[in-house]
């Protein structure tokens, strides 16, 4: 029985150092889900990778495969910035990223935002933030995350089992 207690332990330890893994995994030119999050707008999933440990001082780089449009060297902070949303800059800040970080064009995300034009996260990103800003937890981790694996693997135990 004790046994099983440190398999269990050992398991969770490994689920949450794959779990960061996969958070922070890097696809061509390293992009990050958080880059994509931000890029596109979804505040909502760009939220719940930050809950997940997703790292704000994450950056682009140029591998020569891709074509990055922002530059390498780019946060996910400035793939807000181009994306033009206001909510996913506030974010970012709220979560530690740099405002003032320049990409490998010179570029700060407010520079990114002017280039393309994206007004509404100009504003974000023109003035400081006044102390540490309340960001309010994801309502998609209520439950604790291991939990929700374990609730994930039994669904998919039942089904292999045809008890569902």
């Amino acid at each position: 029985m004790r046994g099983t207690a440190t398999g269990e332990t050992n398991k969770e330890a490994f689920d949450a150092a794959n779990l960061q893994r996969l958070v922070n995994a890097k696809s061509d030119g390293g992009v990050t889900p958080l880059h994509l999050a931000a890029l596109h707008g979804h505040a909502e999933s760009l939220q719940l990778l930050l809950d997940l440990g997703a790292s704000v001082s994450e950056v682009t780089v140029n591998d020569g495969s891709t074509i990055d449009l922002i530059g390498s060297g780019s946060t996910a902070l400035h793939y807000a910035a181009c994306g033009g949303s206001a909510v996913c800059c506030q974010l970012l800040i709220a979560a530690g990223a740099h405002m003032g970080a320049e990409n490998a064009n010179g570029l700060s995300p407010l520079m990114v935002a002017r280039s393309w034009h994206k007004t509404g996260a100009e504003g974000v990103l023109s003035k400081q933030p006044e102390g540490r800003l309340l960001i309010l937890p994801s309502p998609y981790l209520s439950l604790p995350l291991m939990s929700i694996v374990k609730i994930a693997r039994g669904m998919r135990m039942e089904k292999n089992l045809g008890i569902i």
